[in-house]
């Protein structure tokens, strides 16, 4: 009787070290012959340690250990592939190559109908299965979205909406925008124009924030707009917002007085000096036609032809000018004369 369990205890222990040599971390199938080598050698080494704990039993414990640090690596791969399969089940479903169109078409289908919740419902399916294209499921919400915008100008239930809106009564807007979600919880339309009442009207884009996540209080859950369109109302509640703030400073600046900006007045002086004898003669030229009687311009003037520019016969005639008209008397005419002389006698030092 002790030689039949004897041998049953070999027999499972073999079965045992030949199941569990399955998962040693070497045998990986790419050469059959070494791996059956291997966990040949594996089993034939448990089963003469085995066979050594029936033949003296004061060593078993000892036998025990020595087996089980041998198969410890085994023991940790069929545990850590265990582990691997329990949070990550193998898809045992069978390959369809068509399965992928056949749902982009599903979802264009939808699009073309304008299911839109089937369609988004689908999309969020898709990109969570990753059996499609980001790119495409990307474009089709993008679509979607753009879609649900532009139908707001057009849509007869929020006519009186925007008329509030229109004659700046957006409190009222608001409050009847809630009334719309509230019993049409997925008209996004009515949504997405309660958010830009809140982000560019009521400067408040907290709240139009608020509208993308939903949350539970006292009050129930609150209604909120579709996941898949969070990142999109996203970037047009911040536009909204800033368009706002921007016409606003507009406006204001359009508004504010002008500020008069003191202009420094330079002289004919201070420009011959700087050099800067075309405006100088300019100004000076003008100022004798504003003042025909004012010597003093009239002899700056020529001075500037004469010393600054070397042109004396300019001069020349601009004094021959001053002689012609009946704006000065004959005293202011000799000295005229007196000043070219010294002028031409200067030139020939």
């Amino acid at each position: 009787m002790n030689l039949v369990s004897d041998l049953v205890f070999i027999a499972l222990g073999i079965a045992a070290a030949g199941w569990l040599s399955g998962y040693d971390p070497r045998v990986t199938g790419e050469d059959p012959k070494a791996d059956i080598i291997r966990r040949t050698i594996r089993v034939g080494i448990t089963a003469v340690l085995l066979l050594s704990v029936l033949i003296n039993g004061y060593f078993a414990l000892y036998t025990f250990v020595v087996i089980g640090i041998y198969w410890a690596g085994c023991g940790s791969e069929f545990l850590a592939q265990q582990f691997h399969r329990a949070i990550d089940p193998e898809d045992k479903r069978a390959f369809d190559p068509k399965e992928t169109h056949r749902n982009l078409d599903l979802l264009a289908q939808f699009v073309r109908e304008g299911r839109t919740r089937a369609a988004l419902d689908l999309c969020k399916q898709l990109e969570t299965s990753g059996d499609a294209s980001p790119a495409a499921l990307e474009a089709t919400l993008h679509h979607l979205y753009q879609n649900i915008l532009d139908s707001i100008p057009k849509s007869p239930g929020l006519v009186e909406s925007r008329r509030l809106r229109e004659l700046g009564q957006f409190t009222q807007a608001e409050a009847l925008l809630m009334r719309i979600i509230e019993s049409q919880p997925e008209n996004w339309a009515a949504m997405l124009l309660l958010m830009r009442v809140y982000a560019e009207d009521l400067l408040q884009p907290d709240k139009a924030l608020a509208l993308l996540t939903p949350a539970s209080g006292k009050e129930g859950p609150r209604r909120c707009l579709h996941p898949a369109f969070a990142k999109y109302a996203g970037r047009s509640i911040e536009e909204w917002h800033q368009q706002k703030k921007q016409n606003q400073i507009s406006a204001a600046s359009d508004s504010a007085p002008a500020v008069p900006v003191a202009v420094k007045e330079v002289s004919a002086d201070e420009l011959l000096k700087d050099g800067q004898l075309s405006t100088a003669i300019e100004l000076l030229e003008n100022t004798t036609r504003e003042q025909p009687g004012n010597f003093d311009v009239w002899m700056k003037l020529a001075e500037a032809h004469a010393l600054y520019c070397s042109d004396l016969n300019r001069a020349g005639k601009i004094f021959r000018a001053m002689e012609l008209s009946s704006n000065f008397t004959p005293r202011e005419i000799e000295l005229t004369r007196a000043k070219l002389r010294e002028w031409h006698a200067a030139r020939r030092r």
